[in-house]
């Protein structure tokens, strides 16, 4: 009996131990006071760190590309023409289509520079079959005391066909106009380039004559043939014909003013007008039996409408 007892109050202690055991790693004693650091069964409950969100990058638009057509409303340049031919007039070369392209950057939100090539057809200056005459005093002799004047009379035909076309190439900054929540952005803008310009004539030429004898004593005139004589334009005039070109290249400046419209992210509709000078001036002589006809053309001054669209590169 007295072994059961022993037994029981050594397994009673024994669980007591095993039982307060677990609880008295939960506690310490530090700096003369208990502090609970927690057991492992708390370790589900302990809050796990999370880590910090990275931004998304936006990007933010830097370069765009461009494609337009364009309208020529008016021109204004003068265009000579001397030796007796004619050619149209300056104001006569407009109403014409044209193509652009460019590409762009923007430099601040509302600031953009760009890079633009303009592509013009050709425009005729001289067409066609054109006739004139010249006359020349070839002598005078004197007959029964009177003097008399001999003329030769020169009848040019010439077929004369001029082309002239003309391509710039600018530097263009604009300032965009925004407002938050709209789609429509108004613009301003201004451009420096060059402008080349080339022109070819294409010319044939014959010439005949008509020579006349006329006496003011007694106010006859005689016919003396139709063959030249010697004279300053040749014996006889020989019939001419040329094909030849020159180019130019000139300063040009232009200012624009137009808006855009976001048909969709990245994609802008782009409408305006243009006004543009051009300073590329130029001439061209033809061979000629008296070699003074020549053809100028000056420098220009466009009023043109625009449109196209610009596709920005991200």
């Amino acid at each position: 009996m007295k072994h059961i007892a022993q037994s029981l109050a050594l397994g009673l202690a024994v669980l007591a131990a095993g039982t307060a055991s677990p609880r008295a790693a939960d506690w310490a004693v530090s700096s003369g006071g208990a502090r609970d650091f927690g057991s492992i069964k708390d370790y589900r409950n302990a809050a796990v760190p999370v880590p910090a969100p990275t931004p998304s990058p936006s990007y933010a638009k830097d370069w765009y590309v461009r494609g337009d057509i364009g309208y020529n409303l008016a021109t204004s340049t003068d265009i000579t023409a001397t030796g007796g031919i004619t050619a149209r007039p300056g104001d006569d070369l407009n109403g014409f289509v044209f193509g652009s392209i460019g590409f762009g950057r923007y430099i601040t939100p509302s600031l953009r520079a760009e890079f633009a090539v303009d592509f013009r057809p050709k425009k005729t200056v001289t067409s066609g079959i054109q006739t004139y005459s010249k006359t020349q005093t070839i002598n005078t002799t004197v007959v029964t005391g009177a003097p008399t004047v001999e003329t030769v009379t020169y009848n040019v035909t010439q077929q004369d066909d001029s082309q002239t076309v003309d391509h710039t190439a600018f530097l263009n900054l604009y300032y965009d106009f925004h407002t938050p929540g709209s789609r429509f952005t108004p613009y301003i803008g201004a451009g420096l380039g060059l402008d080349s310009k080339r022109y070819k004539r294409v010319t044939n030429q014959s010439v005949t004559c008509s020579e006349v004898s006329f006496d003011p004593a007694t106010s006859v005139s005689t016919s003396l043939g139709n063959v030249c004589p010697a004279s300053p334009y040749g014996n006889p005039p020989p019939a001419n014909s040329d094909d030849k070109w020159t180019q130019q290249l000139g300063f040009a400046g232009a200012i624009m003013v137009g808006a855009a419209y976001e048909v969709m992210p990245g994609v802008q509709w782009d409408a305006g007008y243009r006004m543009l000078w051009a300073g590329a001036a130029l001439s061209l002589d033809a061979k000629s039996f008296d070699g003074i006809t020549k053809v100028t053309v000056s420098d220009r001054l466009d009023h043109e409408l625009r449109t196209g669209v610009r596709i920005d590169l991200n």
